[in-house]
């Protein structure tokens, strides 16, 4: 009877390492697996970044030119207020 029973504990302990085994198997296939699609994810978003990085640089330099020519354009109105003044101080004079 001893024997039936160590026998039968004996199957159930290598029926129960094999499923361990085999479940371990599987188990690292999935994390392999879901690791390689991760990987490839955050590949593609690294390059949508960088694209969506240098769209926005180069749509920022363009403001930064527009900005300037700006500046330019109205340093020289700037410039020309006292010739105005001046102009319009004289004609008040002689009316």
């Amino acid at each position: 009877m001893t024997a039936l029973v160590l026998g039968g504990a004996t199957i159930l302990g290598l029926f129960i390492t094999l499923a361990a085994w085999l479940n371990g198997r599987s188990t690292k296939k999935v994390i392999k697996e879901v690791s390689q699609q991760t990987q490839e994810l955050i590949k593609e978003e690294s390059r949508l970044t960088r694209e969506m990085t240098k769209e926005l640089i180069g749509k920022i330099s363009e403001r930064i030119d527009a900005t300037q020519e700006l500046i330019v354009k109205i340093s020289q109105q700037i410039e020309k207020i006292p010739e105005k003044t001046a102009y319009l101080l004289r004609d008040k004079g002689s009316a």
